[in-house]
């Protein structure tokens, strides 16, 4: 539509193409796309002609182009203003012949059918046949180019003979011809009276008081030269002249049609024939912008620079300036400017020296004054179709333009080729500013407005309005487009029964209707496009353009697009419409028309949301599984999940997320029945009635549905609602993996088709090169169909109902018996495990917040469950077909904690007989589950470690840590300085009393009986060097591998306490048992898990257990004697041991002795006269290796002595030496 309108548009030669014979309509498009690849024809390449007229030699440089279209569009409508514009005329008619259709007077045919054509053409797209004649061509005999050039010599041979017939006609004014019936310029405003090469001009001329006599003067016959016989002599030359410039355009002899315009417009000027001049001025401005094209130059016509006054340029300066103020007053001068006025420098004005997009410009404007002069003409004036169809050419032109600087090749070839959309390198240049500013073009187009387009046909209107539509789109100008869009729309409803408006819209493969929906927006696909669905659009405009468009094809009558409309009005505007409206949609003009063609489907492409599987057996067996066993030495199948503490079985929600159902496979065996249940949507304000349900072809192969499904249909859906039908199916082949998909739906007993299972919305884009990016998440059912297998079935225990009570720490044994129901299938893997409530409890990610010594805790407990608590003993390894198995259970309560209350006995078993693969089968599982009750017993209630008080030797033989030290000492194995006392609360929370002992390490307590609901407390030695400095530096373990554990908000310190305080705990518990049997019942009996009641270990404890844990040094004194009399010696000596390598060879610290009065706790001074020594009390000391310094001591007062040390005032001894005087 728009390109009829562009610049050089006279200046391209009309062609109709036509099919002939058999031609699929793809082809034919195929065919030609690819004659207007090549409209472009160089006079160089075609053949020279005998005539001089039109003689391609007389001017190489040229070009003939093509204007390829495939319909007639008012061209009998036209016709009276064939003399005017001979460009408008469709001069070659190219028949393009199918294969094997070309027959001897199919050329004739042609002529026949289209007279008014001077050239006629075939092309063949076959072998050579026996119809040899000039206008029939071979296609690929010969190349589509030598084709298009032998055509432009058959158009230019007859184009001299066309023109022949023009030179003795006397050549009449559009008005002349058509008379009243043609639509005189109808402007809104009053008619122009001084010359205006701009909108800038115009504003500057309307402060002035304008002289209209020039123009005034021109409204009488005698002014206009008509009534004497020289003028018309006169004007007849010229407009013989203008007529020759086109057909010179139409020849590619652009030199030769500027100086046809040019002397046209010098003699029209002169006898003021405004309309002739007009559209002669116009032959100048595309005579200079083809040549320029061809980057050939031209003088400036010596009529421009008398009409349209122009400023000189540099020849090396840039046209990017060219806006800025591009005429000079002698704009404004009367278009009756005399030639002679002209100043010399003028009249050689050459291209290179203007600005010629402003120019063009300009000469638009005057074109435009000469146009509205000739209103006051009753017969010489200009039709408001060509006053409109210049402005629109005008527009276009400016702006391909707009966002250049300058009239570069970029521009020139768009213009050319009719390219009106920016490419994408241009795009980024879009916003800066060219040749016209968006506002200059938007000034330009509201001349427009200031005509009365509604008297025109309708289908000028609509090629105006969709022109100016496009314009606003280029500029962006959006709402303005919107606007001129609407009122095409009601334009075209009230003249929907124009027979030209039916042509237009529908044998143009209804261009309008879909040009305007798609400028809104209304052929998006929110319903697939995720890009589409976020796009924001004006939904109540849209379905007033929808329901407009639907007004219009049903007058027209085309039943295919109002179907096609309504769908779109029902699958994307439904929300905005009533129930009646949608009612009214389907019945009459959706179901009458289905049926008529195969490519409509259902409008709503989720209407299936899910597709779920329900088993009609007993739910007491897993569902099968694929399992796959490997040996462990085999690399290519190591275990890579991120947390798997047990190795035989992978729990759901602990060891790895769980999968959507709708991607977890079932496995089902042949013959076996099942329940589908299958989601609709009803996105209808009306019931929606399901007809038909049914699976793929392929997917019917597996499975199929059930005669009962036929007793469900007509399935009915409710207004807005999601509805769920049961259909029973039935497995029918055997296969190890299918895929459904899709399943067929039908509607209103129409056609069914296949809708993927749509399960939820996607709200955001796939990542780049991927398809993904719909409008919904689809998904899929995955199964499997095996041949018969082994079942076990559970027969019973030895428990009553499965359930039973145990002590915590006690243990259990009881039997399970199962039995395989198959008569023929032996169960020739077997495989127990099993799985409690703890484990299945916890989340997939419970590890990412916990801190390690918590996270080791909950890991070492599930790890105790899993390998510990209960064991199978006796498994089978093969149950033979109808044999019967026990299997013996021992449960062993001493690590499991207090949450622990049921457990499950999973049996996995399988015949190995249905998979191709030899390490891989598929397997049955077995559930059996039971529950328990864990009663408390013996508990840890409080813990402590206090330092050993002096005179624990000195307390009651009955005290089994008093005993424990005494008989150590004895033998000499034990120093008392060396332990500290650990202090346990022990609880009876049984009904029954408990007899318990404790030990640690070489400790071990006498048996003691609690009573019910009684405490105790229980003290225990332990050693201070419980812990070394090796140990503290371990990291806590994990028992689990390949995961990180990053915790930022922990600093190093306290990372480093955590460890500590860890290793501290864990030797507690791994030194400390203790046991205990129920009084009077010695067959029940347990023992007491520590881990579960012993308490985090705090820094008072830490300090007493490793009380130098912070220093790389530790000091221990030794004295020789420690009761003496007064006046004797004492030796003391210090060992020093270097715990740590962080000390380097040569560093030295100062080592100092210290003596405290014990009674007083006071530091003795160095000089005094109780205590002398021999030596100095300070000294250096190497901490490279371990050494040791010693002092003599005199002590002469009697009196207790406390004799201490210390390194650098930080590092002290541990244990202190006293010293009793007497």
């Amino acid at each position: 539509m728009v390109e009829s309108y562009s610049l050089i548009g006279p200046a391209k030669i009309r062609t109709l193409v036509i099919p002939i014979g058999k031609w699929k309509r793809a082809q034919f498009l195929e065919k030609l796309v690819l004659l207007r690849k090549r409209f472009e024809v160089r006079l160089v390449d075609v053949t020279p002609t005998e005539d001089a007229t039109f003689n391609p030699q007389g001017f190489p440089q040229g070009r003939l182009m093509f204007d390829f279209e495939t319909f007639l569009l008012e061209e009998d409508d036209m016709l009276f203003l064939h003399d005017f514009e001979p460009y408008r005329k469709t001069f070659v008619v190219i028949g393009l012949v199918a294969q094997g259709t070309l027959e001897t007077d199919t050329l004739q045919e042609l002529e026949t059918r289209f007279p008014n054509a001077i050239c006629h053409n075939l092309i063949c797209f076959d072998e050579p046949s026996g119809l040899l004649a000039p206008n029939v061509f071979y296609h690929p005999q010969s190349s589509v180019e030598t084709i298009i050039c032998d055509i432009g010599r058959k158009f230019l041979e007859a184009l001299s003979l066309y023109y022949s017939s023009y030179k003795h006609v006397t050549l009449r004014s559009p008005g002349a011809i058509g008379g009243s019936s043609i639509l005189k310029l109808s402007l809104t405003r009053q008619p122009a009276s001084v010359p205006a090469a701009s909108a800038l001009t115009r504003k500057i001329s309307s402060m002035e008081q304008p002289n209209s006599s020039s123009i005034r003067r021109s409204a009488s016959l005698k002014s206009l030269g008509l009534t004497n016989g020289y003028p018309d002599q006169q004007r007849a030359k010229a407009r013989q002249r203008k007529i020759l410039g086109n057909f010179q355009l139409l020849a590619g002899r652009y030199s030769d049609a500027l100086t046809s315009f040019s002397e046209a417009a010098t003699t029209l000027h002169k006898i003021h024939d405004h309309i002739w001049l007009g559209s002669a001025l116009e032959g100048i401005c595309i005579s200079m912008l083809l040549l320029t094209y061809l980057q050939v130059t031209f003088h400036i016509p010596a009529i421009i620079n008398i009409l349209c006054p122009m400023r000189t340029e540099s020849r090396s300066g840039s046209e990017s300036n060219s806006r800025k103020s591009s005429f000079s007053k002698n704009a404004a001068e009367s278009p009756r400017a005399s030639i002679s006025s002209m100043p010399p420098k003028m009249n050689s004005l050459e291209s290179t020296d203007i600005n010629l997009a402003s120019l063009i410009r300009r000469i638009s404007e005057r074109i435009l004054i000469h146009y509205e002069a000739s209103l006051s003409h009753n017969i010489e004036f200009a039709p408001q179709l060509i006053y409109c169809e210049h402005i629109l050419r005008i527009l276009k032109f400016m702006t391909s333009c707009y966002n250049h600087e300058s009239l570069d090749e970029i521009v020139l070839r768009r213009i050319n080729a009719d390219e009106f959309e920016l490419d994408e390198n241009e795009e980024k240049y879009h916003n800066q500013e060219g040749l016209f500013t968006k506002f200059e073009i938007y000034l330009h187009a509201q001349r427009l407005f200031e005509l009365q387009l509604k008297l025109m046909d309708v289908v000028s209107q609509v090629k105006i309005y969709t022109t100016m539509a496009l314009i606003y789109q280029r500029l962006k100008y959006y709402r303005k487009r919107s606007f001129i869009l609407r009122i095409l729309l009601v334009t075209t409803a009230s003249h929907s029964e124009s027979g030209a408006l039916q042509d237009y819209c529908l044998n143009a493969d209804r261009g309008l209707l879909k040009d305007v929906l798609d400028s809104y927006g209304v052929f998006r696909q929110p319903e697939i496009s995720m890009k589409d669905a976020s796009v924001c659009t004006w939904v109540t405009l849209q379905k007033s353009i929808l329901s407009l468009c639907i007004s219009i094809v049903k007058r027209l009558g085309d039943t295919e697009m109002v179907t096609e409309l309504s769908l779109i009005f029902l699958q994307r505007f439904s929300h905005t419409i009533t129930q009646m409206e949608q009612s009214q949609l389907l019945m009459k003009n959706i179901i009458p028309n289905f049926s008529k063609s195969e490519k409509w489907s259902y409008w709503d492409p989720f209407i299936l949301r899910g597709l779920e599987i329900t088993r009609l057996e007993s739910n007491e067996e897993h569902l099968e599984r694929r399992t796959i066993h490997t040996p462990s030495d085999d690399p290519s199948f190591k275990d890579v999940q991120v947390f798997n503490p047990f190795r035989q079985r992978l729990i759901n929600g602990v060891t790895n997320p769980i999968d959507k159902a709708m991607d977890k496979p079932h496995e089902f065996r042949i013959g076996e029945g099942a329940q589908f249940e299958i989601v609709f949507q009803n996105p209808l304000k009306t019931d929606l009635k399901i007809t038909h349900v049914s699976f793929t072809r392929e997917d019917s192969k597996y499975v199929n549905f059930l005669d009962d499904l036929v007793q469900e249909l007509p399935f009915v859906l409710g207004p807005n609602s999601i509805k769920t039908l049961h259909a029973p199916v039935s497995f029918k082949k055997n296969t190890e993996l299918h895929t459904i998909s899709e399943m067929d739906v039908g509607v209103f007993d129409l056609q069914p088709y296949s809708f993927r299972i749509a399960i939820d919305e996607r709200f955001a884009l796939a990542s780049e090169g991927t398809d993904e990016n719909g409008r919904a998440n689809f998904g899929k059912f995955v199964f499997a169909v095996l041949p018969d297998e082994p079942k076990i079935e559970f027969v019973s225990s030895s428990l009553r109902e499965s359930a039973f009570m145990i002590l915590d720490g006690a243990k259990k044994t009881f039997e399970i018996k199962i039995h395989n129901k198959s008569l023929s299938c032996p169960a020739v893997f077997v495989d127990v495990g099993h799985i409690t409530n703890v484990e299945t409890g916890l989340k997939s990610d419970y590890w990412k917040k916990l801190l390690p010594d918590d996270l080791y805790e909950v890991e070492n407990q599930l790890k105790e469950l899993q390998n510990n608590c209960i064991r199978i003993i006796d498994k089978p390894h093969i149950l033979e077909p109808n044999s019967t198995a026990v299997l013996q259970v021992e449960l062993d309560t001493m690590g499991a904690p207090f949450t622990f209350k049921k457990f499950e006995i999973l049996l996995d078993y399988s015949s190995k007989q249905t998979a191709s693969d030899s390490r891989s089968f598929y397997s049955k599982t077995l559930k059996i589950p039971f529950d328990l009750t864990l009663k408390r017993t013996l508990e840890i209630t409080g813990l402590d470690v206090v330092p050993l008080p002096e005179t624990v030797e000195e307390q009651s033989d009955d005290i089994d840590f008093v005993n424990f030290f005494k008989r150590e000492s004895e033998v000499g194995r034990v120093d008392a300085s060396d332990y500290a006392l650990l202090l346990l609360d022990l609880r009876n929370s049984w009904k029954d009393a408990l007899e318990f002992q404790i030990g640690f390490e070489n400790f071990l307590s006498s048996k003691t009986t609690l009573q019910t609901d009684h405490t105790c407390r229980t003290v225990i030695p332990i050693k201070k060097s419980l812990l070394n400095h090796k140990l503290l530096q371990r990291e806590v373990p994990k028992l689990v591998a390949n995961r990180q554990f990053v915790n930022p908000g922990i600093s190093r310190e306290q990372l480093e306490d955590i460890r500590e305080k860890f290793w501290c705990r864990e030797m507690l518990i791994q030194k400390l048992t203790c046991t205990w049997t129920v009084k009077g019942h010695a067959n029940i009996h347990g023992k007491v898990d520590s881990r579960q009641f012993l308490p985090k270990v705090d820094s008072r404890t830490l300090d007493i257990l490793c009380p130098s844990r912070k220093h790389t040094l530790e000091v221990k004194l030794v004295a020789s004697e420690t009761v003496v009399s007064s006046g004797t010696k004492v030796d003391v000596k210090a060992l020093i041991n270097s715990q740590r390598p962080r000390h380097t060879p040569d560093e030295i610290a100062t080592f100092t002795f210290l003596i405290f009065d014990r009674r007083t706790g006071r530091l003795l001074p160095k000089s005094n006269s109780r205590v002398i020594y021999n030596g100095n009390l300070t000294r250096k000391v190497k901490l490279a290796k371990d050494s040791d310094t010693g002092l003599e001591l005199l002590p002469l007062d009697r009196g207790e002595y406390e004799i201490g040390c210390s390194i650098n005032s930080r590092v002290f001894n541990s244990i202190p030496v006293y010293i009793r005087v007497e």
